[in-house]
């Protein structure tokens, strides 16, 4: 698990564009080597110019903030600050009341361990993932009448202690935002949107756009939507597997 610390955020951004770049590459090799192995040095570096255009949104000027930037997209997602699963970074982002970014910086990293803390250990994210894994093995091809309370418990038996965080209401609008990325990509069935969502529980929202992982939306562009949902569960258990490996060696 990345761990950021709170004197990372002091140095200003007094590199050049092109070698600033050239240090995050170097950076996130080193502190996620295997999943930016996975990505590429092209793929990575689109994860950090997506990161930088986000950043400048918020006038994250400064070169410790803009890589503490990217560094929580590692691990909330790329589009935290717009995910209702973290409210709470968009509010700290967007505050007008806090001018100084690296108070703001400040205030998102002293969240962000809150949030980790209690949700993020690599004890919690491994039972998680084992719960994750003999679900996707398991996909039910029905949930019943209930739909969105079938969602609503799935998510809270896979990681009780993040959908606690959370709240049922930021789920809510997670589940609705799974469906309407279901339904853009022909995989509205029950079972396309149970795989969108507990995707978007674990990797963010936006996952099916997110540049640090393009399996996802690699797979759901095929030339139809049972190719697409065969492959993203395929390609699914293939990133959990390795990411079980990963977390194991954390434990």
């Amino acid at each position: 698990m990345l761990i950021i610390r709170k004197e990372q955020m002091q140095t200003l951004r007094t590199a050049t564009g092109g070698s600033f770049e050239k240090h995050l590459v170097s950076h996130f090799q080193h502190i996620a080597h295997e999943r930016t192995k996975k990505l590429g040095e092209e793929g990575l570096r689109r994860v950090i110019n997506y990161g930088m255009e986000r950043a400048d949104n918020y006038n994250f000027t400064m070169r410790g903030s803009s890589r503490f930037y990217v560094e929580t997209m590692f691990i909330l997602g790329s589009d935290f600050d717009t995910d209702p699963q973290y409210p709470w970074a968009y509010e700290i982002l967007a505050e007008q009341g806090i001018n100084n970014e690296i108070e703001r910086a400040d205030a998102l990293h002293v969240k962000l361990v809150d949030y980790t803390s209690k949700t993020s250990t690599p004890e919690l994210l491994h039972r998680s993932m084992l719960s994750t894994r003999e679900l996707l093995g398991n996909m039910p091809s029905e949930w019943g009448e209930d739909f969105e309370g079938a969602m609503l418990e799935l998510a809270s038996g896979i990681h009780p202690e993040k959908y606690d965080y959370v709240g049922e209401e930021q789920m809510l609008l997670l589940l609705e935002d799974s469906e309407n990325t279901a339904a853009y990509f022909d995989l509205g069935n029950e079972s396309g949107i149970c795989l969108i969502f507990g995707l978007s529980f674990a990797l963010g929202y936006c996952c099916a756009f997110d540049p640090l992982f393009p399996w996802i939306e690699n797979s759901l562009k095929q030339s139809d939507a049972d190719t697409s949902y065969n492959l993203l569960l395929k390609q699914s258990e293939t990133y959990l597997n390795r990411a079980l490996i990963n977390y194991k060696k954390d434990i």
